[in-house]
């Protein structure tokens, strides 16, 4: 499934390495999705990935607070759990969108 907007593939798990160990899995799915958010759009979403509030708002992609940036903010977002619910619906099926 090719990403929102993009030309690249999105990043997908191992289900051998998950299989193995979830949590080994994951380290190494973080790296691929790091990757990934580098390429896409120029880098421009890899802000999402920082866990810190402050440390993510002081980081230099991240969207300005006007009505612009928080749109950019909401797409950034929404693009990063777009590809998390993709990767790991097929392994915790709670995670599958419900269609209303």
């Amino acid at each position: 499934m090719a990403a929102m907007n993009s030309k690249m593939q999105l990043p997908e798990l191992d289900p051998k390495a998950f299989s193995r160990n979830q949590k080994t899995a994951w380290f190494l799915y973080l790296d691929r999705l790091t990757a990934w958010l580098c390429q896409d759009k120029e880098g421009a979403a890899r802000w999402t990935l920082i866990l810190d509030d402050v440390l993510r708002r002081a980081s230099v992609n991240h969207p300005p607070r006007t009505a612009a940036g928080l749109k950019l903010q909401v797409t950034h977002q929404s693009s990063l759990k777009h590809v998390l619910v993709h990767v790991f619906a097929t392994h915790f099926p709670t995670t599958q969108r419900r269609s209303t």
